[in-house]
């Protein structure tokens, strides 16, 4: 997380650089339209929730897939992990109405980089940065089974990055609900673990256990 941090510090330093998550959710398929829209709903609000704590940004949403992007580049590995952490909780709910979800992720690219065409609606927004976070998704949906990869376009930064990020989505994925319960919190803005544990009503100790099990490789 730092280190990606420093990476976008020094990225800003030079350039006007802004951050892009492209995301789409897998095995959507599976879900019907009801279940999706629950589903995106779900992740829509956290986001406008979370951005009043967190970031400033933009929401575009088409089908299953959804665009952020971000002036706070440096910020778009926290929303990430945010609202994967808000599809882990919603598919294992005790909300009847999404307890029956099957089960299912999200595929999340982030895309640093300039933005050559800024509207005021992301949809019409262009540049190398949405270009970056395009590809990388759609590089993974044909080519394996990752679920996360962050792409700068700069290609030793990028060798540094994609063995960081191929082992956060291998983290992502075998998130518990515990797990997931403990960064939801923590990345909403309670800081401490004695805070998320007086939120959860459990010990301090559980939640440094349960950070430590989602945080494992």
């Amino acid at each position: 997380w730092s280190d990606f941090c420093d990476i976008c510090i020094n990225m800003t330093s030079n350039e006007s650089t802004y951050g892009v998550i492209t995301a789409d959710v897998v095995n959507s398929t599976a879900l019907s339209v009801q279940e999706l829209e629950i589903l995106l709903d779900r992740v829509k609000y956290e986001f406008d929730e979370a951005k009043n704590l967190t970031i400033q940004a933009q929401w575009v949403q088409r089908g299953d897939a959804f665009q952020i992007l971000t002036d706070e580049p440096s910020r778009s590995l926290e929303v990430a992990m945010f609202l994967r952490s808000v599809v882990n909780l919603s598919i294992r709910s005790a909300n009847q109405s999404i307890s029956a979800l099957p089960k299912t992720d999200l595929r999340m690219a982030i895309g640093l980089g300039t933005v050559t065409l800024h509207r005021s609606e992301i949809s019409e927004s262009t540049g190398p940065a949405f270009v970056r976070a395009g590809r990388a998704l759609d590089k993974m949906k044909a080519t394996s089974d990752r679920r996360f990869k962050i792409i700068t376009g700069h290609e030793d930064i990028d060798k540094e990055l994609d063995l960081t990020s191929h082992m956060m989505s291998a983290i992502f994925q075998r998130w518990s609900y515990a797990s997931a319960e403990v960064l939801y919190w923590y990345l909403k803005g309670h800081q401490t673990q004695h805070e998320i544990a007086t939120q959860l009503g459990i010990t301090q100790s559980s939640v440094q256990r349960r950070w430590i099990d989602g945080s494992a490789p």
